[in-house]
């Protein structure tokens, strides 16, 4: 069970994905929430 959920942990969670433009998700995390928290003041309106 330990080996099995190390593999999932390691193809979820480290390597890179084509889908996310061949990154890793945290890479992609991070990206994303840099590119939304710089425009987060700009898309409030009153």
């Amino acid at each position: 069970r330990k080996i099995i959920n190390d593999w999932r942990q390691d193809y979820n969670e480290c390597r890179p994905h084509s889908t996310l433009n061949y990154q890793t998700p945290s890479e992609f995390a991070a990206g994303w929430r840099k590119g939304h928290s710089e425009n987060e003041d700009s898309d409030v309106t009153n």
